[in-house]
């Protein structure tokens, strides 16, 4: 519906290939954490960035032309709990007229967050050799990047990663305890062969980084 085709936070990521095209479609695996929970801890948070940035620089070493940094879940901000673990948690689909609302913030935590969010985007645009894009704005530039198949002995060292990501869902605190993924894998797996390495994209001097929340 906006017109912004692409897998994001992708389970078919190959390592050291976050940014990859499966079944056709440009796909980008997780990346680095710049930590929402710790926007209430400005010593812990001030660590943190240091490790983001020592990453990050890690990767600008080895050559990555791209980078997903996981700000957070915007709900943080404003509730001291998920809105959807309230409700939904374990599988859980009560009728609209029996959800309740998340536990709200003070509105003081609330402006401290949103004072050291600001701090840390900020230190993070500082970094060298790296510039802020959106996925609309990889999706073009992936256009006109390499394309290189996988070996047969990568792709199957990545269908045991893969499954391995997938079947780990089943531990997320929003499913259902008995959740079943096999038929979800199974067909992700078939799909492997599709997968190719983008690279050299088209005028970039520098590692692009998109910030994205859940």
């Amino acid at each position: 519906e906006l017109d912004i085709p692409a897998f994001v936070y992708a389970h078919t990521a190959p390592p050291g290939s976050d940014l990859h095209e499966f079944d056709g479609l440009t796909a980008y695996g997780s990346g680095l954490y710049l930590g929402d929970w710790l926007l209430l801890a400005p010593a812990a948070l001030g660590q943190h960035q240091t490790e983001l940035h020592d990453s990050l620089r890690e990767r600008i070493l080895a050559g990555a032309e791209w980078c997903e940094v996981f700000v957070g879940h915007p709900c943080v901000l404003r509730t001291v709990e998920f809105w959807d673990g309230v409700n939904f948690a374990q599988g859980a689909n009560p009728p609209p007229n029996q959800w309740r609302a998340a536990g709200q913030r003070p509105e003081s935590e609330y402006r401290t967050m949103l004072g050291n969010l600001r701090w840390a985007l900020g230190r993070l645009a500082q970094v060298p050799g790296i510039r802020f894009a959106t996925i609309d704005e990889m999706n073009a530039l992936a256009k006109d990047a390499k394309r290189e198949a996988l070996s047969d002995g990568e792709l199957q060292k990545l269908q045991a990663i893969v499954r391995g990501r997938l079947m780990a869902m089943k531990n997320w605190p929003i499913h259902r305890q008995n959740l079943d993924v096999s038929k979800i894998a199974e067909l992700t797996l078939e799909r492997l062969g599709t997968i190719q390495r983008l690279t050299g994209l088209a005028g970039q001097p520098e590692v692009d980084i998109t910030v994205s929340n859940g």
